[in-house]
């Protein structure tokens, strides 16, 4: 999506883009995004060039030209911590002729290319490279006469330029090998044969399936400790003779299938990080803890009063209140802290900066509307600063339980239950069929955050809630942990829930968090952790300051504004129609 854009880091993001994939064809996604953001996180000068294009609204004013700070070799992530933590660039990296003496192969000609320099030889100037314009003009290319097409001579014009690549060393399969487990176990234990970047950490480990035109499967990156860093899938495709010698099955020097894939990718004018970063769903967690603790007991206890009972802690006269559709359509998020400022009308520069109302609430006191509750940090004044809150709203069938003066009856939870399966909902909440009622109650809500931790971790979020993943499960055909199941009564493991056996985000993320959002899920509620402890897991994740550096950045989530952000802002000009009086 080309500009205008909201935020001045997406001007450059998108200008950056555009250059890289113009004169670094070699680097990959994440080549761009770590060069991206150790750029914009270690220069006064870039940030200083964008600053003031979201006020103007207008086509991006493109890279600084001098000097240009776009390196030769991409920064790699050590770089964009190093940029984060002193504010400053890097030096950048030189190429190191040594670097691929252990793949050359045997009987190689030499390179020409000059060598790396000696560790005394100081640092390299890069010369400055000339900027791509925003708009690329793709330029006619003359007409050919029948000679200079090559109609009469190998290789034909539509196959790439000689030399070409060695033929890779991989076991060959036709569509009969790919049923053939030793044929399998074999491509899979192949290096993945990528353009660019180091090979030997990417490992195999997964056969996906096969079609008509190839098979494919899924290689990790992994660590020196076997920790997966990174994943992507593999699709083997072998063009047949009658293909490879078509042109109508080549398109710009390369199989049609592979281009394709290049242009769309072109078109992404903002890289994502692969996955949500874990400490903001740590952070979600804990803001929902916070919501759901504070509706228990009429407040949060802090920190230091982790160790008492609810009855200690728990307000005076307090009715807890159980919220019930915790689910993700229901938590918003609050950008509180965007100070933003827009040119109206005829109105100068000078215009004077209207504060937005989430901010100015924070200094005048207001009326809760009661219809949602603000997921305050309750750490100090510290937390304010953080630009996206999660706010909890919807309370349309949240209750407290009333007085029942002995009564045999009660209303918790024939008259709050669903009479039909809702398996969005706690298994409690839905099909109880009493005497003895599983009443709701905090654990019920446990759940429901449960299901929104499961959400964010899994990239999903299926009509009917989470759902299993057992081995012999296949999309489509999940079965939703609040369904009425015997399976689903037995404690959620890695072997039952969040393993990425369907849903393969899963894997990016560490047992903690997954394990916090497996026993939420569990059918009983004595399973299911309390808030209390909750709260207490997710504070000593959060409540770090380097959890709040990662936090602040919030570029990395790669948050979707709506078109009209600013539109209905305080102070803006609003073009409506009036009412005729008395209507």
């Amino acid at each position: 999506m080309p500009p205008p854009f909201v935020r001045a880091y997406n001007y450059f993001k998108y200008d950056a883009d555009i250059y890289i994939l113009a004169n670094r064809p070699t680097w990959t996604a994440r080549d761009r995004q770590n060069t991206v953001s150790t750029l914009w996180a270690g220069s006064d000068v870039i940030r200083l060039h964008y600053q003031d294009a979201p006020q103007n609204a207008g086509p991006s004013p493109g890279l600084p030209v001098n000097p240009n700070l776009i390196p030769v070799l991409p920064y790699t992530v050590a770089d964009v911590q190093s940029a984060k933590s002193t504010q400053t660039l890097p030096a950048p990296h030189v190429p190191d002729a040594a670097e691929n003496d252990d793949e050359e192969e045997e009987g190689a000609e030499p390179d020409d290319e000059a060598p790396a320099p000696g560790p005394d030889a100081g640092p390299v100037d890069q010369a400055p490279l000339p900027e791509v314009p925003v708009q690329l003009q793709v330029e006619e290319a003359p007409a050919l006469t029948a000679a200079a097409r090559g109609v009469d001579k190998l290789p034909y014009d539509f196959w790439p330029q000689m030399p070409w690549s060695p033929k890779p060393d991989i076991p060959g399969m036709t569509r009969a090998d790919r049923g053939n487990d030793e044929m399998m176990d074999a491509w899979l234990r192949t290096k993945p044969l990528m353009t660019s970047g180091e090979e030997t950490q990417w490992h195999g480990v997964k056969y996906l399936g096969s079609g008509g035109y190839g098979a494919a499967g899924l290689w990790v990156e992994v660590n020196d400790t076997d920790v997966i860093t990174d994943v992507m899938v593999v699709k083997d495709a072998q063009m047949n003779a009658s293909h490879f010698r078509d042109p109508a099955f080549w398109r710009n020097g390369l199989p049609q299938e592979i281009r394709i894939h290049q242009l769309i990718e072109e078109r992404r004018s903002v890289e994502t990080e692969g996955y949500l970063p874990e400490i903001f769903i740590w952070y979600v967690l804990k803001a929902l803890a916070s919501a759901c603790t504070l509706l228990q007991l009429g407040r949060v206890p802090q920190r230091s009063q982790e160790n008492e009972t609810q009855e200690d802690v728990l307000l005076p006269g307090w009715k807890p209140i159980m919220h019930l559709d915790i689910r993700t359509a229901n938590v918003l998020l609050n950008l509180g802290k965007r100070e933003r400022t827009k040119k109206r009308g005829h109105k100068g520069k000078d215009e004077a900066k209207v504060e937005p109302p989430q901010k100015r609430a924070r200094l005048e006191p207001r009326e809760s509307s009661g219809d949602e509750e603000e997921l305050e940090d309750w750490e100090g004044s510290d937390w304010d600063d953080l630009p996206v809150k999660p706010v909890l709203a919807d309370f349309g069938i949240a209750f407290y339980s009333l007085n029942n003066e002995n009564c045999p009856i009660s209303d918790n939870p024939e008259d709050h239950i669903w009479n039909r399966e809702a398996t969005c909902y706690a298994p409690e909440h839905q099909l109880q069929r009493g005497p003895p009622w599983v009443p709701l109650n905090e654990k019920t809500d446990v759940w429901g955050i449960g299901s929104i931790i499961w959400s964010l971790i899994a990239h999903a979020d299926p009509e009917n809630g989470p759902v299993r993943e057992d081995i012999d499960a296949k999309p489509g055909s999940e079965i939703p942990l609040s369904a009425q199941r015997k399976r689903n009564r037995k404690v959620h493991t890695r072997y039952t829930t969040l393993n990425g056996q369907i849903y393969l985000p899963a894997i990016s993320y560490s047992d903690e968090i997954k394990n916090l959002a497996r026993a939420c899920l569990n059918w009983d509620q004595d399973k299911r952790p309390t808030l209390a402890e909750l709260l207490g897991e997710a504070r000593t994740r959060v409540c770090r300051p380097e959890a709040k550096e990662e936090l602040m950045d919030w570029e990395r989530f790669e948050l979707t504004l709506p078109d009209d952000v600013d539109e209905f802002e305080i102070g803006a000009t609003c073009d409506i129609r009036r009412r005729t009086p008395g209507v």
